[in-house]
């Protein structure tokens, strides 16, 4: 007989590897769907803002018609894109530009943590969370409020409002609001309001952009 938490083990990589694969085969689709996609009518206007915010540094690494291509890209990921693009840091929109393929598979695993959420709402309000620093949170930002509302289904609410209580510890938040109510609250209680627990939030180190 075989070693069961061997067989076990591998049972668990296969499922991983699979996992993996079929998320960068949706990422890969959401890349090949650019040929199909067309920039909006103001394209030098977007242009025109790319070079504007991306500052003389960005733009001796990438030529106009390379931004024209990366922006393509991007539309294609993010749709809407052209109309707040605008509000992006230079910092955040050079690095999606300089790699559109790991913004695609980013996108693409955060639909599958969050599969009640609409992540392009969700990313349309805080982009940042594409940026390597702030996706890297993600997943223990999720573990948190799965700890403290349970179901994905029930949180998806707070996080679509608040794109930031991906970036915190929910537990904690609701540990201080306690304190400062004088009384446990039910976390239930909370969704029905997400704004008690985002009051007691550290929002300087929260902003939007």
């Amino acid at each position: 007989m075989g070693d069961p938490d061997a067989e076990k083990l591998a049972a668990a990589l296969t499922s991983a590897e699979k996992k993996a694969g079929q998320q960068a085969k949706e990422a890969w689709s959401l890349m090949r769907r650019t040929s199909r996609v067309k920039l909006t009518k103001d394209k030098p206007r977007v242009l025109t803002e790319i070079a504007r915010i991306a500052g003389a540094s960005r733009a001796a690494s990438l030529k106009q018609s390379d931004s024209a291509e990366k922006f393509q890209e991007l539309a294609c990921i993010l749709p809407g894109l052209d109309s707040w693009i605008g509000r992006v840091k230079p910092q955040l929109l050079e690095e999606l530009l300089s790699d559109t393929a790991g913004a695609a598979s980013k996108l693409v695993q955060l639909q599958h943590q969050l599969p009640h959420v609409d992540v392009c709402k969700l990313i349309k309000s805080r982009p940042s969370l594409l940026s390597q620093d702030e996706f890297a949170m993600v997943p223990r930002g999720i573990g948190k409020l799965e700890l403290v509302f349970g179901e994905p289904a029930a949180y998806a609410k707070i996080v679509q409002m608040f794109p930031s209580m991906l970036l915190v510890d929910a537990e904690e938040l609701l540990a201080k609001l306690q304190q400062q109510l004088g009384f446990d609250i039910d976390a239930h209680v909370v969704l029905q309001d997400p704004s008690l627990l985002m009051s007691v939030a550290d929002n300087r180190n929260l902003s939007i952009w």
